[in-house]
């Protein structure tokens, strides 16, 4: 090997050298506020308060509660939301239907011990797994679904939700001063296929009025649209608990309580997940694994 050849080699192995010790570690990975799978949860109708377990997180004093209302299509009253066998991970996963009054449970989030609001304006993202047992309920002119949310009312907090509508679309929205901001899905989704979305503020900390609002399809964007978050004074700010806090799943209690029948998820919830984080793709918690 002559001596210029050698130098070269040794440059180029001293370059790469140098490119793995100055390589960026990997982003750890998200940490959700709040967990739901149903993966260790005892199989039945949950008729009491819901004991976290397993994988399953959410803030201490948390209670996840049972809508005990329900009503199918006919008035009769429904068992409730039910843990059962199948999932989009072969698993469990939870089982609502849709009807005069809707099932699915509450997320109830606890009080700040120090008075201050204990989820503050700032990004969120919010993850379901979910199917549909069918489309465009009978009933229901606008063929709504709600997957949950905490829409109703807005009041001043980031207001969300998830839903079906009768053009068999599924959209992330949002009502915020009287306004909705629509994202929808630009293709149709068909009824008995597990579905991943995440619905995600990004906030603006140092121009709230200028937050952006996104919405992913199996890790793909599908919209954004600007969002003014200047007057939010909380993240998880919901309707229906008992500090302000939470979020409905399976259904909308505003809608619910508003006397909007069969607008409740008629189909399989295998999980639900919120981070207080802006998360893209390769982030999501709920992410279908290879």
């Amino acid at each position: 090997m002559n001596l210029r050849l050698a130098s070269v080699l040794l440059v180029l192995f001293g370059t790469v050298l140098t490119g793995c010790a100055t390589m960026a570690p990997a982003a750890p990975a998200a940490k959700p506020v709040i967990l739901l799978d149903f993966e260790s949860a005892p199989l039945g109708v949950i008729t009491g308060e819901y004991a976290l377990s397993g994988n399953e997180v959410a803030p201490e004093g948390t209670k996840v509660l049972p809508k005990k209302f329900g009503r199918d299509a006919a008035g009769k009253p429904t068992d409730g939301p039910e843990v059962v066998a199948g999932g989009r991970s072969g698993k469990q996963s939870l089982s609502v239907q849709s009807g005069r009054r809707s099932e699915g449970l509450v997320v109830d989030l606890p009080e700040a011990l120090d008075a201050s609001q204990p989820f503050p304006p700032g990004s969120v993202t919010i993850e379901f797994v979910f199917q549909t047992r069918g489309l465009n309920p009978a009933g229901n002119a606008f063929g709504f679904q709600y997957l949950g949310g905490n829409e109703w009312p807005n009041g001043g907090r980031f207001s969300w939700s998830f839903r079906t509508a009768v053009d068999q679309v599924l959209n992330f929205v949002s009502f915020h001063g009287g306004r909705e901001t629509r994202l929808p899905v630009k293709e149709q989704i068909v009824a008995d296929k597990w579905y991943h979305v995440a619905g995600v503020l990004d906030y603006n900390t140092a121009k709230p009025e200028e937050s952006v609002l996104r919405f992913y399809l199996e890790g793909k964007l599908l919209d954004e649209k600007p969002y003014d978050a200047s007057k939010d004074t909380g993240a998880l700010m919901g309707s229906n608990t008992t500090y302000g806090n939470g979020f409905s799943v399976g259904y909308s209690y505003g809608q619910d309580a508003n006397g909007g029948d069969n607008r409740g998820l008629d189909g399989l919830i295998d999980a639900v997940a919120v981070t207080l984080q802006a998360l893209g793709p390769g982030q999501f918690v709920l992410a279908k694994k290879p």
